[in-house]
């Protein structure tokens, strides 16, 4: 035998063990016989290929296929692969159900009697999908736990009912009570909250402006700020430099001196209260008329005759002023008329 036909035996001889190995991966057993039975369904609820097909909790086959039906999308269909000695009846129905809460689906024939010839499925079935529920509890049994578990809760709801409307009742009934008085003390804290926020909204608003008015002013001063620091630090700085010894004996000094000067100051101010009583005293001694100034102050017609006097004498002073001709000596009286006519002549002129 040439090397040639030894590798074509052995490429045949792989391909098989391939195709077997695929096969029996998905649940398929090429080297036996089998029906293939077709079922749709609306919804198949994560059903995946190589899920078992069961009988009474028995596998008779695996799912060897799903797709989608090319005229109608909105269909499933799930390709049965059923052993052939299993005879499926046409009016068997392929339930989607979940054998245990862990996950995973299978599908279960159910309604299969004995058949043959036309009796049995010719390439496809009724299927329908069972819900978490059913699956666990069966049909059967589902509108007897509906009926138990609807009147067991009502029962139980009856029963609520008459603890919480107990007025006397405690526990339970009180904490409701309780929780009822708390929500409408807490609707009543709300609106009055409601309200203040309201009412405080402008006032809110003016204290938001304020503040980011002083935040940019404190921003704008933030370089005045940094140099009274820095100034602050120069100055303590120069504070610890301070010989304190020294400082304080010139300081005693000094206020030695300040003592001294105040001293002086206190004796000024002796002298100068009783230089202030003295002119009270004469101001009184004025007020009251006494000595010559008091009877000038206090004297009217003094006054009045000094005043005429004082006018007198202005109205001589302007007169000769503007007519000295009159007063010099020698002059005739012709003359001084003859002045007085120019004078006259040149004032009615003006």
């Amino acid at each position: 035998m040439s090397n040639e036909v030894k590798i074509g035996i052995l490429a045949i001889v792989a391909i098989s063990l391939s195709i077997f190995g695929y096969k029996f991966l998905k649940g398929q057993n090429i080297l036996t016989s089998s029906n293939i039975i077709e079922v749709e369904y609306d919804a198949i609820d994560q059903l995946a290929i190589s899920a078992p097909v069961l009988i009474n909790g028995f596998q008779v086959g695996v799912i060897s296929n799903i797709y989608l039906k090319p005229t109608d999308v909105e269909k499933i269909v799930v390709v049965l692969n059923i052993r052939k000695d299993v005879k499926i009846h046409k009016d068997a129905i392929a339930e989607i159900y979940s054998p245990s809460v862990m996950g995973g689906k299978a599908i279960q024939i159910v309604n299969n009697n004995l058949c043959s010839g036309a009796d049995c499925a010719q390439g496809t079935i009724k299927g329908v999908t069972k819900g978490l529920m059913a699956s666990m509890i069966g049909d059967e049994n589902m509108d007897r736990y509906i009926n138990s578990l609807s009147t067991e809760f009502g029962e139980i709801m009856d029963t609520l009912n008459n603890k919480l409307s107990d007025p006397d009742g405690k526990g339970l009934a009180r904490s409701f009570r309780n929780l009822d008085a708390s929500l409408a003390n807490l609707r009543s804290t709300t609106e009055n909250i409601d309200r203040l926020v309201g009412r405080s909204t402008g006032k809110v608003g003016n204290i938001l402006g304020n503040l980011e008015s002083m935040t940019q002013s404190l921003t704008a001063s933030n370089e005045d700020i940094r140099n009274l620091i820095k100034n602050a630090s120069q100055f303590s700085a120069q504070l610890n430099d301070v010989d304190l010894g020294k400082t304080m004996t010139k300081a005693n000094g000094t206020i030695d001196n300040a003592d001294v000067a105040i001293q002086k100051l206190q004796q000024t101010l002796e002298k100068s209260n009783e230089a202030m009583a003295e002119i009270n005293a004469l101001v009184k001694k004025v007020n009251s008329g006494e000595g010559t100034l008091g009877l000038l102050v206090n004297d009217q017609e003094l006054y009045n005759s000094l005043t005429k006097t004082s006018n007198q004498l202005d109205a001589f002073l302007k007169d000769f002023k503007d007519r000295p001709y009159r007063y010099v000596p020698f002059k005739g009286r012709n003359r001084v008329n003859r002045y007085d006519r120019k004078d006259a002549k040149e004032e009615a002129e003006r």
